[in-house]
């Protein structure tokens, strides 16, 4: 019995030293094999270099979908609903968005606008070279603005201008919403297609600007159609379409020739290219032919992109000063150049628009998104793995840096702020791209037939709040504060409520309503009826029809009693905390306010001491 134990040990002994010399022949294999892979065969290689080539034009006949694979008309998935509310959102929109828009008062931007684009008309059309003392054409080259002002001199002019700029400014927002959902279709489907949408409608500041910011609002179209378009060409790839070179040309020389900031596009389409280029093709073949030439076709692709937008801006604006070899990579610097420096309220301090706060834009954001938005901003990053699966880590990278290498650069380099974030509006929908991806990401992960709809439901609930505000309070939609800081009353006193005077119209609008229905136009019999204001200019856009009973004047607040007025409209902007906080603005001979939220923001004064008649 012994001997046969003997036997049985000495036999598994040598089986396992002829097991472990088979192991480790095998492992030192493996790495043989590794070595010959980087340095012997080339046919040895698992991957091929991608073969870069122009997609031939194809004669498609019509058909009734435009992308089979997205908008085919069916009812063959839940997905389908999504699609179908999407599409009608879409489709109410582009009526109800210019039409609302009508409603909304002048922004400040829109007025230093459509100066400029009236000095860009006078020189193409007389040869005036008062242009060259317009500082503000020095970045700007607002492009849409001037073409609006040209159309609508060809129609014979306007009493008041700004009709049009409100109009075609909520078409481009109308087009930032559609294209915000077209991105989210391809990253994830139409469900984060119509939630881009449902976040994007209880934005209260982003459609407060898009009704009434036809410079900044071009510009985040053009920012955004851009970043879609270059995500179609890395997908695409080795195929390059050549619509899709044209619509990439296309948006950089829409974003250059609106301001300078547009320029930083060619940055962008340098590094994602080649980085795209890099990743997806085998580092092993970095010094071989097929891999030279290849990127050396993409370099050629991006330059001539490059060449064609700064040749366009040399002609399109001829002007001795215009900027048109701006440096990508300063882009942003040469973009808040030339503002109009303004006074604002800010934590509770008067500051000018040169010395705000480093973080003077993260705050902003901070305070007047939307809750829901920043739970999905927030979720984006907890469940970033399971995004990175669904997307791809490229893309999900593209929509973050996209988003925060503008941010960043702004607040390192301490950039000029300028009424909340008007200028800087085209980050906004990246905020929404990666908000949505989520909440989608959460639900892709959770993927619960209970679950999900409680968390669609909990969005939907706390989308109400904000939605709230837009139609209770329109047309003061872009005079919004969050859940977080409070709401208006909370913040009353600390910030500016209303920032770009878009309260203007109906400013004029109440007061016009009380002097006519009070009788006071008919008892001022001899002579107009003088009414001061610490306003802005564009509040005379609207006093135009009466002005044969109403003479305008402008000054401030704090130096009123010095003209001499029958009545005086005060804007409740500029002034010292103390002032809102205490109750000593509005004065006590206010007989109407205009309020938000329980909060005054316009106050009409009559001058006790002038009798009327």
């Amino acid at each position: 019995m012994n001997v046969i134990i003997q036997l049985l040990l000495f036999f598994n002994h040598i089986n396992i030293n002829m097991n472990y010399n088979l192991r480790s022949n095998n492992f030192f294999q493996k790495i043989k094999s590794k070595i010959d892979n980087l340095f012997i065969s080339r046919q040895i290689f698992e991957k091929e270099v991608m073969n870069l080539h122009f997609e031939k034009f194809k004669k498609r006949k019509i058909i009734y979908d435009i992308r089979r694979k997205h908008f085919t008309f069916s009812f063959k998935s839940k997905d389908d609903t999504y699609k179908y509310l999407f599409l009608l959102l879409m489709l109410l929109s582009a009526f109800f968005l210019p039409y609302f828009s009508t409603d909304v008062g002048i922004s400040s931007r829109e007025w230093n606008s459509v100066q400029a684009a009236e000095d860009v008309y006078q020189y193409y059309t007389q040869g005036d070279m008062s242009i060259h003392q317009n500082d503000y054409l020095k970045t700007h080259g607002q492009s849409m603005d001037n073409l609006v002002y040209f159309i609508q001199q060809w129609m014979g002019g306007s009493d008041n201008p700004f009709f049009w700029y409100h109009i075609f400014s909520a078409l481009f927002g109308w087009g930032i919403i559609l294209i915000t959902g077209f991105f989210l279709v391809r990253l994830f489907s139409w469900r984060g297609a119509f939630f881009g949408l449902l976040f994007l409608f209880v934005s209260p500041r982003f459609l407060g600007h898009i009704m009434g910011n036809l410079t900044d609002t071009s510009f985040a179209f053009a920012y955004l159609l851009f970043f879609y378009h270059l995500y179609l060409l890395n997908e695409e790839l080795p195929s390059i379409k050549w619509k899709r070179v044209i619509y990439i040309t296309f948006s950089i020389l829409l974003a250059t020739s609106i301001h300078s900031g547009g320029y930083l596009l060619l940055f962008f389409l340098f590094l994602f290219s080649i980085l795209y280029y890099l990743l997806y093709n085998p580092i092993k073949k970095i010094f071989t032919l097929p891999y030279f030439i290849n990127l050396l076709k993409l370099l050629i692709v991006i330059g001539t992109i490059s060449i064609v937008v700064y040749i366009f801006d040399a002609v399109y604006l001829p002007y001795s000063f215009w900027s048109t070899y701006v440096n990508p990579l300063d882009a942003l610097s040469v973009m808040t150049e030339n503002i109009t420096s303004i006074e604002q309220l800010f934590e509770g301090k008067l500051i000018t628009s040169e010395n705000t706060p480093s973080y003077y834009l993260l705050k902003y954001f901070f305070i007047t998104t939307p809750f829901v938005i920043m739970i999905g901003f927030i979720l984006f990053f907890i469940v970033l793995k399971t995004a990175v699966k669904k997307t791809s880590g490229f893309h999900c990278f593209l929509l973050f840096f996209a988003l925060f290498y503008p941010l960043i650069y702004i607040t390192k380099e301490r950039l000029n702020g300028y009424e909340d974030f008007a200028q800087h509006l085209f980050l906004y929908p990246f905020i929404i791209l990666l908000a949505v991806s989520g909440f989608e990401s959460l639900l892709i992960k959770i993927n619960d037939k209970y679950t999900n709809p409680v968390i669609i439901g909990f969005m939907f609930f706390l989308s109400l709040m904000p939605l709230r505000h837009i139609i209770v309070n329109h047309p003061y939609e872009a005079i919004y504060f969050n859940e977080i800081s409070g709401g208006v009353p909370n913040t009353y006193g600390n910030y500016e409520m209303d920032a770009q005077n878009i309260s203007n119209k109906m400013g004029w609008e109440t007061f016009a309503h009380y002097f006519r229905n009070e009788g006071v136009r008919e008892h001022k019999q001899k002579d107009k009826l003088v009414v001061c204001t610490n306003g802005e200019a564009a509040l005379q856009i609207f006093q135009t029809k009466d002005s044969a009973f109403v003479q305008l004047e402008f000054c401030r607040y704090e130096d009123r009693y010095n003209y001499d007025w029958d009545y005086f409209i005060s804007f409740g902007k500029g002034l010292p905390a103390y002032q809102y906080l205490y109750g000593i603005w509005p004065p006590t001979n206010s007989f109407q306010t205009i309020s938000i939220e329980g909060k005054p923001i316009i106050a009409f004064i009559k001058n006790d001491d002038k009798p009327i008649n």
